[in-house]
């Protein structure tokens, strides 16, 4: 009876474990195909998650972001980009994301202690991208 109870244990973690791993492998994110450019200092853009993203919940959050701020919801952006935060706390580009979502908002002095604490775990690409929304951002009307 016991070897029973531990075959029908075991195929149930082995099910449980062929769900996980096949649930992980279908969630990709998803990439718009019309992405909008930044024309101005005052619009924002939130990139979507790319292919590389190791983490689902990341690549997620970030859509869900991008889909706000397309809507001009910047709290509901605000929110999600620190929750990204909380989850991987070492992430440039999302430093990035919620300083323009800062600025778009109107919270310029926020968007700007956001982009300059993204230095800290930047990398090339993305350090480029920081230093230039901190230049802009501080020649702009409100620091001149």
């Amino acid at each position: 009876m016991q070897k029973f109870l531990c075959i029908i244990n075991f195929k149930y973690i082995f099910y449980f474990s062929l769900f996980v791993i096949f649930t992980g492998c279908t969630n990709q994110s998803r990439i718009g195909s019309s992405q909008t450019s930044e024309k101005s200092s005052r619009e924002v853009l939130v990139e979507p998650s790319n292919s590389k993203s190791t983490n689902t919940a990341l690549g997620y959050l970030h859509d869900l972001a991008s889909e706000a701020v397309a809507k001009k919801e910047y709290d509901k952006a605000n929110a999600l980009l620190e929750r990204s935060l909380r989850l991987a706390p070492y992430r440039a580009a999302t430093y990035l994301e919620l300083a323009r979502v800062k600025a778009a908002s109107g919270d310029i002095l926020q968007a700007l202690v956001f982009a300059e604490r993204g230095l800290l775990y930047c990398e090339h690409p993305i350090c480029r991208a920081l230093n230039s929304f901190i230049e802009k951002t501080k020649t702009e009307p409100p620091f001149r």
